[in-house]
Parts: structure tokens; C-alpha cells; sequence
């Protein structure tokens, strides 16, 4: 599951890259609000095999990554496939591929066989 947030951080890298023609503001928007999103559905989701203060620190955090996340989203839009998404709609896709992409081996938890 790891492989989907992988390829879209490696998309949100091209979408950055082909963005610097638009200015560096617009390219580092992207991948930094991608990234904080992805993190930030990671971090959520780890934090709820962790216990109660965990989670109520994993929202916390995901809350204020998301927050800087979609601050930054107002300053581009991604093409994708002919559809135009918003900043905003990108950053939430990046959110939920990285809270349901996050395999419980990657949370920190312990695994049960």
C-alpha cells in the first residue's frame, strides 16, 4: 500500500517540476502541501493504533499540517488527465491516500500474525 503514496508524491514531483515555468512560489506550494498531507493522513492514521493521548495528538498535528497544507493549496492548481483539480482538492487526496495507504506495519504498532 506504501506504492500509492509513493506515486503521488513522484506525480506531485512532476506537477512541481512542470510548475517552476509559473514561478518557484507555485512549484514549492505544490510538492510542500503534498507532502504535508500525505504526512499528515500518515500521521493520523499510525496515531489511532496508538493509544488514547496518541491520537489525540496525531488530530492535533494532522490538523495544523492540513491546515498549512491547504494555505498552501490556494496558490496552484493540478492538471490532471484533461481535469483541472484545485489546490485544495489535491492537498484532500493526498490526505486520505496517505491515511489509507498506511498499512498498520508502518504505524509503529505492534503487529499481530
Amino acid at each position: 500500500m506504501a506504492f500509492f503514496i509513493l506515486v503521488f508524491v513522484v506525480f506531485s514531483a512532476i506537477a512541481a517540476y512542470d510548475a517552476i515555468s509559473h514561478g518557484w512560489v507555485v512549484a514549492l506550494s505544490l510538492f510542500g502541501s503534498s507532502l504535508l498531507s500525505a504526512f499528515a493522513g500518515a500521521g493520523l492514521r499510525g496515531s489511532i493504533h496508538s493509544g488514547v493521548r496518541a491520537t489525540i495528538g496525531g488530530l492535533t498535528m494532522a490538523g495544523v499540517f492540513m491546515a498549512v497544507g491547504q494555505w498552501l493549496g490556494t496558490k496552484y492548481s493540478v492538471g490532471f488527465y484533461g481535469t483541472q483539480l484545485s489546490g485544495h482538492m489535491w492537498s484532500l487526496i493526498g490526505f486520505a491516500i496517505g491515511f489509507f495507504c498506511t498499512s498498520k506495519k508502518f504505524t509503529g504498532g505492534k503487529v499481530s500474525s
